[in-house]
């Protein structure tokens, strides 16, 4: 929980919200290639097209269609793809806890053991002045964006496979981008909507394959 919490604000730190979600929904891929040489097969080939127009949509993200430069500050192109990877790991570690343990306990304890490290910087670092606003903020995140985002994700590992899971995630970039640019006017190019959507489009692909089996 550690690693994909903090790499993700690492990255909105270092870039913007939209492209560090994005850029945090490439997980899925690194679950597909991680299934594929867990279990010794070679992807499919629609796992391979996603792959393809997965890294052609974060090319597009991070270089706004420019090839001799990064349109990207370099640390949020870093802290971005450890968000992915993160993601990912978040998503296939837990499965042999939560086939033993309660979705609630697996959260608690990983939120309180994830704690301890940061001890000493909440005891040595002084705090900001804390207002209504500021306190409201950081209990929204501690109980909505962490809390209950990870548990409904990992109550959802019991019924569906990682996989899934993760394409089921495309919700959270699109609403992320939305959110940014409505309330926060965040500037969004062409280049980088187009991006966005090549990664997003990925959960489309993946879900091809299960509707026609499901309808045979």
């Amino acid at each position: 929980m550690v690693p994909s919490q903090l790499t993700y604000f690492l990255a909105i730190y270092y870039g913007n919200a939209p492209t560090a979600t994005v850029l945090q929904f490439l997980s899925p891929l690194l679950i597909i290639l991680y299934l594929a040489a867990a279990h010794r097969q070679w992807p499919r080939r629609i796992d391979v097209l996603s792959i393809g127009i997965a890294l052609f949509g974060t090319y597009l993200l991070v270089t706004n269609g420019q090839l001799t430069k990064l349109a990207l500050a370099p640390l949020a192109l870093f802290w971005g793809l450890i968000a992915g990877a993160s993601s990912a790991a978040y998503t296939l570690l837990p499965r042999h806890l939560l086939a033993q343990f309660d979705a609630r306990l697996v959260v608690g304890w990983a939120m309180l053991v994830g704690s301890l490290p940061f001890g000493p910087t909440m005891v040595t670092t002084r705090l900001p002045h804390l207002n209504g606003v500021v306190v409201g903020g950081v209990a929204f995140i501690v109980i909505a964006g962490t809390m209950l985002a990870y548990l409904l994700y990992l109550k959802s590992l019991k019924s569906l496979d990682p996989a899934t899971t993760g394409m089921f995630s495309a919700f959270e970039p699109l609403t992320a981008t939305l959110l940014t640019v409505t309330f926060l006017g965040t500037p969004v190019t062409h280049f980088e909507i187009l991006g966005g959507l090549c990664i997003l489009a990925t959960a489309l692909l993946q879900a091809l394959p299960r509707r026609t089996s499901m309808a045979s």
